[in-house]
């Protein structure tokens, strides 16, 4: 890779990475409108009036001392313009969006965006909001929402492209997620939607199909569908041959899909770069049998085109596949042009041309993460492959993988650890075992989709590729609960630039050859350490109480330091103990005791370390909560203040029972499992009092944070 070759010389492939001097200023632009809300008017005018400067500025003689100016004014530009993109998307800057309107029931007018899954009782899908239907006709609206859907009929199958009338309000997505969790608000925010809906199956009505790129794939798709369920595959194998192929994960197993993500290999069932790459590599050798004439690399190249645009078409458009699909695009025709591309040039253009079309795309995960991973293999690739020369061609092959590995997982650490907070340890030889047979595997499902029907040759196929997924589950099982495989790492957001910091410093002094970079290391280094000090100080000081958000019962937790009293009716249950997990990762903590329900109401008091429980009470050195149950009118009356009152397994609730406690009362949880009415009852008493009420069923979790 000439790009960042030592022979070359970093400063002039910076020099020739023209992109990438222009590309971080555009995204520093989309980040600062994030930001700062920014009038949209005003940020226009500024884009008009450095326009001009710029053309003004090409359009006259410059001597060569002063050239610099044209590129420090061109950086400039590419900046305002990353913040008139990004402000320009947001929902304010256009009148016609619904969050203009007052009211926001409906009917609504919607086109299906994306099927995001479906699981036989409902589908999930991204719709843009085209109009509202009124007496007076339908006037135009704009803005994305997440909407669900009950079918009422199953044999029905929507696709991108459906035009919908839905009966049913949109609601902001503001249910607060659980500590450490998935974070649904958030994630629907990076795809730009901040609104939902849930239309039952008399309260929408499907109208007609428009046009989408999609659609010469849609029944392609349909019949791989149909395809791998008749291969004879198991539910197991045929689980990941969608996610392999279709990019479809609903099927995957949910113990499977945390092997995966615990042995650092859940990129491989997410359709991506290395998929793309995969059918790029295929059939680029297929046809290199065509020959180096001019004729022979133009066909060549709209073939891979062909089929890469087709394989995206039949994934359904995820923007992970077309991040990919660009990239690869662009490489295709910097070598038509009869040169060796210059990939750092392309990489950044491909991610300027994706942001300029969907500036969200940023903040989105599964970007960030792809676009770290190919720039992490641009710059450290050839370093780690010069520490090796192997002598054989089995070993190279082996060494090659290992170095792309390391390369990809350079980059991509940090923002890993920021958001999952954990490090897989064995992503090394997980991914090389792995990554080798899914490679395989990804081949062999292209084989049976096209092989299939085929009389012994289709089953023959699925035999191999069934026996062999299988393997790579258990080999994902094997590493994923070795020990250490998992732990706990806790990065924030400045401690995610220094590390960043400390890879590029050490980068540049082991493959440049900088000295002063030495330096830079132990400085970062240094202040790496004061992060995480400091870090573990915050840790340490946190006192907060959570109720989990759990639909059907109580479950909740009492943080202190690093300790964790956990309160809930089955504490031994599988799906809170994954749930406290994640907690305990996002908040530091190291040690938890369950407690049953029981022995909190009981009046004989116990403690741990860190708290107290017992006659209904629990309490730590700064937050004290009360819990109720059953028939209000038979709760004991509250000796002390308390922080949070907590309402759980209600079977009448008498709000006269909590006026007589008012003034003792801060706030008042209602958990999962109560009845609407009773929900409805108790926040007209917190009105009534001005006392915060928070029902979980409706609000989601509850976070109390050092007593506020």
């Amino acid at each position: 890779m000439d790009t960042w070759s030592v022979d070359q010389g970093p400063w002039r492939a910076l020099k020739r990475a023209a992109m990438l001097r222009f590309g971080l200023p555009f995204i520093v632009g989309i980040a600062g409108a994030r930001a700062w809300h920014l009038d949209f008017m005003l940020v226009l005018a500024a884009w008009v009036l450095i326009t001009v400067a710029v053309g003004w500025f090409l359009w006259r003689r410059t001597e060569r001392p002063h050239r610099w100016r044209r590129g420090a004014l061109a950086m400039c530009w590419f900046l305002v313009t990353g913040l008139t993109v990004q402000t320009g998307a947001h929902p304010e800057a256009d009148r016609a969006h619904f969050i203009h309107d007052n009211d926001l029931n409906g009917p609504w007018l919607v086109e299906v965006d994306a099927i995001n899954g479906s699981s036989g009782s409902t589908v999930r899908l991204d719709a843009s909001v085209r109009g509202r239907l009124a007496e007076d006709g339908a006037p135009r609206r704009t803005g994305a929402i997440m909407l669900t859907l009950l079918p009422r009929d199953t044999a029905q199958v929507l696709r991108p492209g459906d035009l919908l009338l839905v009966d049913a309000p949109l609601e902001r997505i503001d249910r607060t997620a659980d500590p450490g969790g998935f974070d649904r608000g958030a994630w629907a925010a990076s795809k730009g939607i901040a609104h939902e809906a849930f239309a039952g199956a008399d309260e929408w009505t499907f109208l007609s199909h428009r046009a989408h790129w999609t659609d010469p794939f849609a029944s392609a798709r349909g019949r791989v569908d149909a395809w791998l369920r008749a291969s004879g595959l198991a539910d197991r194998e045929r689980g990941l041959v969608k996610a392999l192929v279709l990019g479809l994960r609903d099927e995957v197993d949910r113990d499977q899909n945390t092997a995966f993500v615990r042995s650092g290999t859940i990129h491989v069932l997410a359709v991506s770069g290395m998929h793309v790459g995969l059918i790029y590599v295929l059939i680029a050798g297929a046809l290199r049998w065509w020959g180096a004439s001019t004729l022979a690399r133009w066909a060549r190249t709209f073939a891979v085109l062909f089929v890469l645009w087709y394989y995206a078409g039949l994934t359904g458009g995820t923007p992970s596949v077309m991040r990919a699909t660009v990239m690869f695009t662009l490489f295709s025709l910097a070598q038509l042009r009869d040169r060796r591309p210059d990939q750092l040039n392309s990489l950044f253009a491909a991610g300027f041309l994706l942001l300029v079309w969907d500036p969200g795309m940023l903040v989105q995960a599964s970007f960030q993460l792809s676009f770290l991973a190919v720039l992490g293999i641009l710059l450290f690739l050839e370093p780690f492959q010069r520490l090796w020369r192997p002598r054989t061609w089995l070993m190279e092959q082996v060494w090659s993988l290992v170095a792309v590995s390391l390369a990809a997982q350079v980059f991509t650490t940090p923002v890993s650890i920021m958001l999952f907070h954990a490090f897989p340890v064995w992503f090394l030889p997980a991914n090389l075992v792995i990554v080798t047979l899914m490679t395989l595997a990804v081949y062999l499902s292209i084989a049976l989709l096209v092989l299939h029907a085929v009389p012994v040759v289709g089953g023959a196929i699925a035999a191999v590729l069934s026996a062999l997924l299988g393997f790579v589950g258990a080999t994902a099982d094997l590493f994923a609960w070795l020990p250490g495989a998992y732990p706990a790492i806790r990065l924030g957001g400045f401690g995610v630039v220094v590390l960043y910091g400390i890879i590029l410093m050490a980068g540049a002094w082991w493959a440049w050859r900088w000295r002063w970079a030495a330096w830079g290391v132990m400085a970062m280094v240094a202040l790496l350490l004061v992060a995480w000090v400091g870090q573990a100080r915050t840790t340490l000081e946190q006192r907060s109480f959570v109720v989990y958000d759990d639909r059907k019962e109580l479950q909740a937790a009492l943080i202190s330091g690093r300790s964790m009293t956990v309160f809930g009716p089955d504490t031994s249950s599988a799906f809170l103990l994954a749930k406290l997990d994640r907690h305990m990762r996002a908040g530091g903590v190291e040690r938890r005791t369950l407690v049953g329900l029981d022995a909190v109401h009981d009046p004989m008091v116990d403690r741990d370390a860190v708290s107290a429980w017992g006659g209904a009470v629990c309490m730590n050195d700064d937050i004290t909560v009360a819990f109720w149950r059953g028939d209000l009118r038979k709760a004991a009356p509250l000796a002390e203040p308390v922080d949070v009152l907590v309402l759980h397994d209600i079977e009448r609730a008498d709000t006269a029972a909590l006026s007589n406690v008012a003034d003792r009362l801060e706030q008042v949880v209602v958990a999962g499992g109560t009845r609407w009415k009773h929900r409805a009852q108790l926040r007209d008493w917190g009105k009534a009092h001005t006392i915060p009420v928070h029902a979980v069923q409706d609000d989601g979790a509850f976070i109390l944070r050092d007593g506020r």
